[in-house]
């Protein structure tokens, strides 16, 4: 018994939509988190620092995000945030 063009439609498009419920989608997260020891010369930095934060592709060629949105093209962000670190691991939250 052949099937008739609604079955074949209902069926292709219960298909497709099972392929694309399927497929991992996740969010992008609103805030990152970035820690590390802030060193200079070698010894561990303890003050308030001066940071800038960009996310830039492996070539350094385009921008995703920076902390002031101001990074194009990979070119460092023009503002800088405050940050206090310590002795310990810093801890950054950006976003």
């Amino acid at each position: 018994m052949p099937l008739s063009n609604t079955r074949v439609l209902f069926l292709g498009t219960a298909l497709v939509l099972g392929l694309l419920s399927s497929s991992p989608v996740q969010a992008v997260p609103l805030l990152l988190n970035f820690q590390g020891r802030v060193t200079v010369d070698n010894a561990v930095f303890n003050g308030t620092g001066q940071f800038k934060f960009a996310l830039v592709n492996a070539d350094g060629t385009q921008s995703y995000w920076s902390n002031d949105g101001s990074s194009s093209a990979g070119v460092e962000p023009t503002a800088d945030r405050v940050t206090q670190t310590g002795p310990e691991l810093s801890l950054v939250w950006t976003g």
